[in-house]
């Protein structure tokens, strides 16, 4: 009988996910989210309002780097360049062409610098400390497949947002901020690449 015992026991503990496993918690999660430099990708986002029988509907493409920011290139339905960073939002605009640069540019600063802003790049960096300051986590899954819950804490977020939910696997696939007066919105990545250097025109940017 106690031969019986011990063999069951090691038939359990031998086969993968019947023996003691350790969660996977959110500061495994924040590891694994900033262990990748930089990202690119495409994304489609759809914005769902009571008032409106279909939802507002944008996509584009991406460029998010640990550190610095994030470059959101919209191209549906009005093309336009932003960049993301916690100084704030700032939008790419065309300058007068002259003869020596016919195609010149520059940012131009919308002085949002708010708590969205920080928000937004706080979940897409994985930047659990700063989350967990606002935000109750719950998170499920494991590091191929996972959900985390963001559920406010302040009166002030709860009047905004209801919750926000988050899910991935290596990275990032899918983000629902769901709003308190019952609108929404569901951001979803695809086409994702990951690298460590940035092209001249990141690099640029990033720095002017």
């Amino acid at each position: 009988m106690r031969y019986n015992f011990i063999l069951l026991f090691l038939i359990h503990i031998a086969i993968p996910g019947t023996g003691s496993v350790r969660a996977f918690e959110p500061s495994d999660l924040q590891q694994r989210l900033q262990a990748i430099h930089i990202i690119r990708g495409s994304f489609s986002q759809e914005k769902f309002l009571r008032s409106l029988d279909s939802p507002l509907r944008y996509w584009g493409s991406f460029t998010l780097v640990n550190g610095e920011g994030l470059l959101w290139h919209i191209r549906f339905p009005i093309a336009h360049t932003l960049r993301i960073t916690p100084k704030g939002v700032d939008r790419l605009a065309p300058l007068p062409p002259t003869a020596s640069s016919p195609n010149s540019f520059k940012w131009i600063s919308s002085h949002s610098k708010n708590r969205e802003t920080q928000l937004f790049l706080d979940v897409l960096k994985g930047n659990m400390v700063e989350l967990q300051k606002r935000f109750n986590l719950a998170l499920t899954g494991q590091p191929q497949d996972w959900q985390l819950t963001l559920t406010p804490k302040s009166a002030l977020l709860r009047q905004i947002f209801n919750k926000i939910k988050i899910t991935g696997g290596e990275t990032i696939s899918k983000i629902e901020l769901y709003e308190t007066q019952g609108d929404y919105t569901v951001i979803t990545f695809s086409h994702l690449t990951f690298t460590e250097q940035l092209t001249t025109e990141e690099q640029y940017a990033f720095k002017h």
